[in-house]
């Protein structure tokens, strides 16, 4: 069976794993949007394959501060297909950055909760894309 890891710095999707506790899937949780970059970035580097796209949704890449990312669990050498993706998501992120707001304090509590469940939804059609075995 193949395994996966979800990086994510979406309490909601922590949650949501840790209730499903889906045997194929490993959290990688990290506190920020950036964090979700960078870490994926290595992983990647590492030889994980990317198996979500980083911009899934129709969202603008940095209006929401909250995104998951899923990736193989398993290594081999680098795939060149998910740099060249990740790298592009990357740059699509970057265009918009001037205007994104890293201060979560600024959002409201209503409106940080929608964001969290936008991200969940686009990574759990993913998921069940997957099949996975609980």
């Amino acid at each position: 069976m193949d395994k996966y890891v979800i990086v994510t710095n979406n309490p909601m999707r922590k949650a949501r794993i840790e209730e499903t506790q889906l045997e194929a899937v490993r959290l990688k949780f990290v506190n920020t949007l950036d964090d979700v970059i960078q870490t994926t970035r290595d992983m990647i580097h590492s030889g994980h394959r990317l198996i979500s796209h980083p911009l899934a949704g129709s969202v603008k890449p940095v209006e929401n501060p909250y995104r998951s990312i899923i990736l193989s669990e398993e290594t081999g050498p680098l795939d060149y297909e998910s740099l060249r993706i990740f790298e592009h998501a990357v740059s699509q992120v970057n265009v918009f950055k001037q205007s994104y707001e890293s201060d979560l304090t600024r959002y409201s509590q209503t409106l940080l909760t929608d964001y969290q469940l936008i991200d969940v939804s686009l990574i759990d059609s993913a998921l069940s894309r997957l099949k996975l075995k609980r």
